[in-house]
């Protein structure tokens, strides 16, 4: 049976027969409404037409939404198989394939498929350039993934050498950007300039130490703010070298022995201490052979002060306020020559704590009892002024050092030969030879004029870094001096050196409040020798009534309203034992006054009254 399929046509119903396979049930639907409306007599030319095309329409919007989700899918598997990128195109081309083979087996009239077969034809296409796109871009990301993996990982094993080799290979082949590659480049510079100077720290942080200080890494190659935390690196591993050292050499000393002080400065472990710590061993060498201060404290008069040098010692040990080892070095010096047993084992299972790394015992009521007198004592000391020392400016020490502006001083800068000699042609030719006369400053203006040109110079030549002799080293002094010139900072303080009378006043009274310590000490022990079962607030109304602190056994006051002081800084200005210090072998390190520097003998009265100079800005 042939089945009716109706074409609609303007003016008229016209009757197409066409075969059954053509037919679509849109196209018999739309047939049987033609032939139901036509029975009743209506119009229906051109209006099923309308409604064909309204109902293809939708199936294509479907058709759209059903591709776009099949994407959609294809798009999420695509970012779940990252590394299986080269199949993707593959992969859309067999998913098109079956979805055109199930479309193909759809009931659709021959209009709509016409349209289905080109929407889904431009639609594959397009779709698959994009997976196409997508495919090559991951793929591109992979290899750079995997090269910059490899990249950092020679990176990370210092082995940058070849990390820039591979870098500069990527580049070449596309695989990196030439940006980047010229960033990593610069990068493994850097990295391998830090990595070479953190090996030569490692080796040597006391050298590296040095470096730092007197400003020889400026061509290193790396940031100063790295430089400076290998610096911080250095001097943790030096102090921690340090501390072992003097705990080292302090049982030497107290075993076998140094035959002499240069065959304690000879030992190889005498490098590795700082200049404080050198210097404490050197007082306690001498302390500890020191005959004479061994009688001396044998008389019981004197004994007194020998105990109260090592209660405060002790306590400035245990509040920080004085390093450790260098603590344990003075220590082990008084304890050699404390004639009491019992307070010298007492003492010494302190230090053997200290040494050890031991955390505090649990203290004694006597422990409890010396560490409030300690306690009273140490705020007395630190009300105490320190003598009032004299200061050198930068300005004053070239000034009045009438050898600064010589051939055999300025070759310690590490000026050139021509260049020194450019500065002394500009020597005052009427000088005759004598030192500057301070207030012929201010009244000649040749002698100024000639001053200010030697100081231009000097700072130029300073200034001009590569031309200095490399294997001259400034000391400590030289250096600030250098530095200031460089800053245009006249005023810069270069050496700062205590009233010698003022000292001797200091150190007497100090002598008085150990006295007067140990004293209160030996109160605290007797009672509580008489009182064994104390309390601890009997004890502290004991020594709060002033049963200790305020009256010696002779009836003395122990803690009186002394001169006001504060307590002298441990290292000497020289940072190392100085020539020309003034300190008595029954001296403390912790109460050293700076040893004299090389001015000493320069008129300092009148130092600080230099108003025309300090206007210059050299």
């Amino acid at each position: 049976m042939r089945l009716p399929d109706y074409k609609f046509v303007q003016g008229g119903n016209t009757r197409v027969n066409m075969s059954p396979q053509a037919a679509s049930a849109a196209g018999r639907g739309f047939a049987r409404m033609s032939e139901d409306l036509a029975g009743v007599g209506m119009q229906v030319a051109g209006l099923f037409e309308k409604a064909e095309e309204v109902h293809d329409q939708g199936k294509m919007i479907e058709l759209q939404t059903e591709m776009d989700q099949m994407y959609a899918g294809y798009s999420e598997q695509m970012m779940r198989t990252p590394n299986d990128a080269l199949k993707w195109r593959e992969g859309w081309d067999n998913l098109t394939n079956a979805k055109q083979m199930e479309l193909d087996k759809r009931d659709m009239s021959g209009n709509l498929r016409q349209r289905v077969n080109m929407f889904t034809s431009k639609y594959y296409g397009q779709k698959g350039i994009s997976v196409s796109h997508n495919a090559m871009r991951t793929e591109i990301e992979n290899t750079r993934g995997i090269t910059r993996a490899r990249i950092d990982n020679l990176s990370e094993l210092d082995r940058f050498d070849e990390a820039a080799e591979m870098t500069r290979m990527a580049g070449e082949r596309n695989i990196l950007p030439m940006d980047e590659v010229e960033k990593r480049t610069l990068h493994f510079e850097r990295e391998q300039n830090y990595s070479q100077l953190s090996k030569q720290m490692k080796s040597d942080p006391v050298q590296y130490a040095e470096d730092y200080t007197n400003g020889k890494l400026e061509n290193s190659g790396v940031s100063p703010s790295r430089q400076a935390t290998l610096y911080k690196d250095a001097v943790t591993i030096t102090k921690g070298k340090s501390i072992d050292a003097s705990n080292g050499m302090n049982n030497t000393m107290k075993g076998v022995g140094y035959a002499s002080e240069e065959e304690m400065v000879k030992d190889e472990r005498w490098k590795l201490l700082t200049p404080t710590q050198q210097f404490a061993h050197r007082q306690g060498y001498r302390k500890f052979n020191d005959a004479n201060l061994r009688l001396k404290y044998q008389n019981e008069k004197h004994r007194p002060e020998l105990d109260g040098q090592v209660h405060a010692l002790f306590s400035k040990m245990r509040s920080g306020k004085v390093d450790s080892a260098v603590g344990i070095s003075e220590m082990n010096a008084l304890l050699n020559i404390m004639p009491d047993d019992a307070q010298k084992e007492r003492f010494q299972n302190k230090i053997n704590d200290i040494e050890a790394g031991a955390k505090e015992k649990k203290k004694t009521k006597l422990d409890m009892a010396d560490d409030l007198i300690d306690l009273q004592f140490d705020q007395q000391e630190e009300s105490n002024p320190k003598p009032k020392p004299v200061e050198v400016t930068r300005k004053q020490k070239i000034f009045l050092d009438k050898n600064f502006f010589t051939e055999k001083n300025l070759k310690k800068y590490g000026l050139r030969k021509k260049d020194i000699e450019s500065i002394l042609e500009e020597t005052w030719k009427d000088q005759g030879g004598k030192g500057i006369d301070i207030k012929g400053i201010r009244k000649n203006d040749e002698l100024r004029i000639s001053l200010d040109t030697q100081m231009g110079l000097f700072k130029d030549f300073l200034n001009a870094r590569a031309q200095l002799d490399p294997s001259v080293i400034l000391t400590g002094e030289q250096k600030a001096i250098a530095d200031s010139i460089l800053a245009g900072q006249p005023s810069d303080v270069i050496s700062s050196t205590p009233n010698k009378a003022e000292q001797a006043k200091w150190l007497r009274v100090q002598r008085d409040m150990d006295i007067k310590r140990a004293k209160a000490h030996e109160e605290i022990k007797q009672y509580l020798e008489t009182h064994k079962d104390a309390s601890s607030t009997e004890i502290n109304k004991f020594i709060s009534n002033g049963d200790v602190l305020m009256k010696s056994s002779t009836g003395s006051s122990i803690i009186e309203d002394a001169p006001k002081r504060d307590v002298i800084p441990l290292t000497p200005s020289g940072g190392g034992y100085g020539e020309g210090s003034s300190q008595s072998s029954i001296d403390d390190p912790y109460r050293i006054a700076p040893a004299a520097d090389a001015l000493e003998g320069y008129p300092y009265d009148g130092a600080g009254l230099l108003p025309s100079l300090d206007q210059q800005n050299q």
